[in-house]
C-alpha cells in the first residue's frame, strides 16, 4: 500500500509541473516503455513500469487538456543497441573497432599520437603477459 501512496505523490507532483509548463509548450514528446527490460535499458535502475506509465498518462492528459499537442514514441531496445553500436564513443561501438594489428605497420606509425604508446603494446586476446 505504501508503494501506491508513493506513486500517487509522484503523479501529483508531475501534474503540478505539467500545469506550470503547459502555457510555455506547444508540443511534447513522451516515451512509452512496453516492458520492464526496455525501461531498464533506457533508464537504468528504474524498474517501476507501473509508475512510469501512470506518470506518462497523467502528463499526457494534463497537457492535452491545456491544448498542448502530445506525441508518444515507443522505446525500442533493439534500435537503441543498433544506434549505440554505430557510435565510436560507446562500449558497443568500441567492440566493433578493428584491432591495432589489423593495420599495416606504416599506418600504425602514422596513426600513433606523438608521445603516446605504440600500437600493439597493450595486451589483447591471445597475447601473454611478459614478466
Amino acid at each position: 500500500m505504501q508503494a501506491k501512496g508513493r506513486q500517487d505523490r509522484i503523479i501529483e507532483q508531475v501534474i503540478a509541473l505539467a500545469r506550470d509548463a503547459a502555457p510555455d509548450l506547444t508540443a511534447v514528446l513522451i516515451t512509452h516503455y512496453p516492458d520492464v527490460e526496455t525501461l531498464d535499458t533506457f533508464r537504468p535502475g528504474e524498474t517501476d513500469l507501473g509508475t512510469v506509465a501512470a506518470v506518462n498518462r497523467a502528463v499526457a492528459t494534463e497537457l492535452a487538456a491545456a491544448g498542448v499537442r502530445v506525441f508518444v514514441q515507443l522505446a525500442d531496445r533493439a534500435a537503441l543497441r543498433r544506434w549505440l553500436t554505430g557510435r565510436p564513443d560507446t562500449q558497443e561501438g568500441a567492440r566493433r573497432r578493428p584491432s591495432p594489428g589489423a593495420f599495416p605497420p606504416e599506418a600504425r606509425r602514422r596513426a600513433r599520437p606523438a608521445g603516446g604508446p605504440p600500437f600493439g603494446c597493450l595486451r589483447g586476446r591471445g597475447q601473454r603477459r611478459i614478466r
